[in-house]
């Protein structure tokens, strides 16, 4: 990362240092508590996931019943402005912000765009001798852009409290869609001041 770059902006190859052994113990001492917060997680994933149909423009994908458990680190919803009125993403994220829920836009671009995999950068992907054999300017991956472009991040904190914490996040969606056309008149009056 450049220090004046984005988080998730990568302008060459980097290195993965390894943490300090006091940070082993800090994390050593949190293990014992992954279980139960996973499984926390889990059932209010499940619960806000079943909830989260009442509200269309919203879907949380299903979990892969080939894995064994999901950790619920971010919980990525899938936006369609449609769903909701034509409120873009990031009204729609302002919206859910301004009632307290700590949704975020996913990744700005997929992790290809990044400066890294340009071909004028000085390092296409290269290292030593090996190059990648993928010419990443030209790459497309439609789906991948979608899901950059209207993907909402919740983190997993949310769902470490009880079910009416999930609540206050469906609550939040609830009165998004009951104001979208007023988001959407105060947007438009916004543009003609400028």
């Amino acid at each position: 990362r450049r220090r004046d770059g984005g988080w998730f902006e990568h302008v060459r190859l980097g290195t993965n240092y390894r943490m300090t052994g006091f940070q082993a113990a800090v994390l050593v001492a949190q293990l014992g508590r992954l279980s139960h917060q996973t499984e926390v997680r889990a059932a209010n994933v499940s619960y806000f996931r079943e909830r989260l149909r009442d509200y269309p423009g919203f879907k949380l994908a299903e979990d892969d019943p080939r894995a064994g458990g999901h950790p619920h680190y971010l919980v990525t919803l899938r936006y369609d402005p449609e769903g909701c009125a034509g409120v873009p993403r990031d009204l729609a994220l302002s919206a859910l912000q301004a009632e307290g829920i700590p949704a975020k836009p996913t990744y700005p671009y997929p992790l290809y765009r990044n400066p890294l995999f340009r071909k004028d950068g000085d390092l296409l992907a290269r290292y030593k001798d090996w190059s990648a054999p993928q010419d990443y300017e030209n790459l497309a991956l439609p789906e991948a852009e979608r899901v950059c472009r209207d993907g909402i991040w919740l983190s997993h904190t949310v769902f470490l409290g009880e079910t009416k914490d999930v609540d206050d996040v469906l609550l939040a969606i609830e009165k998004l869609h009951r104001h979208a056309s007023s988001l959407l008149e105060v947007k438009g009056a916004a543009r003609e001041l400028k």
